[in-house]
């Protein structure tokens, strides 16, 4: 264990707002967590901290985002439920790296730069499909109101959120 590691467990990379700010910061409150300062940050790590996995529903606004955990050694990663805030990411097996840009990824040494002939062809015929997928091989986006577990197993993903086209 590095020294860092022994007093940094939870670390958050964040592009959002929280919409919801003053009722997560009660519910957060009423859970006993203690707030530093009174930033959107702040209660998205703080609600990871409080309800795990399970905090998504709990974040209303646009976001992007990534906590890693390092007492699982895990990277725990979000997009809004709506994909207003983008997130792409390439995994090589071992290594992680995300972006807000598709062209901070590509100037990474190790990621390829390889046209994704598929998705050209989407793009060309207006039809577009994938979700995932970008114009590069190797290098996807995280779609909307998704969540993403990295861990040593590679990334797993899962929707959190669908609308409710019942409501009234």
């Amino acid at each position: 264990m590095t020294f860092l590691s022994a007093f940094v467990l939870l670390v958050l990379v964040m592009d959002g707002r929280v919409d919801n700010a003053d009722e997560l910061r009660r519910d957060l409150a009423a859970r006993g967590a203690v707030l530093r300062d009174r930033t959107d940050a702040e209660l998205v790590l703080r609600a990871y901290e409080a309800w795990g996995d399970d905090c998504l529903p709990r974040i209303d606004g646009d976001f992007a985002f990534v906590v890693w955990n390092a007492r699982r050694r895990a990277a725990f990663c979000a997009r809004d439920r709506f994909g207003q805030k983008p997130f792409h990411y390439h995994w090589d097996g071992t290594t992680l790296a995300f972006a807000s840009d598709v062209h901070a990824l590509l100037e990474l040494p190790w990621v390829p730069q390889v046209l994704n002939e598929g998705m050209v062809a989407e793009f060309l015929e207006g039809d577009w499909l994938s979700l995932d997928e970008t114009f590069w091989e190797g290098v996807l986006r995280l779609p909307q109101a998704h969540r993403m577990i990295v861990d040593s197993r590679g990334p797993r993903l899962r929707k959190y959120w669908e609308p409710d086209l019942e409501a009234t």
